[in-house]
């Protein structure tokens, strides 16, 4: 499965806020698939945290598609 093997969910879920700081998308989509990987063994509180990084996912990707910079 790779890294996330490795770590606790709470380390790979900082690793995916570092992402999102350094504004690296390609990043956070690794980081989001493979918390979807093991979706079912994360904590309600992972996931509400991941679904919310998703969100910001989203956002930084409507803003590059739309030549916003930041």
């Amino acid at each position: 499965m790779g890294q996330a093997d490795r770590i606790s969910p709470q380390d790979q879920l900082k690793i995916l806020h570092r992402h999102a700081v350094d504004g690296d998308l390609a990043g956070m989509m690794k980081d989001i698939g493979e918390f979807h990987l093991r979706w079912n063994s994360l904590s309600p509180e992972i996931q509400s945290d991941v679904k919310k990084m998703e969100g910001v996912f989203l956002t930084m990707l409507q803003a590059k598609a739309s030549g916003v910079r930041a």
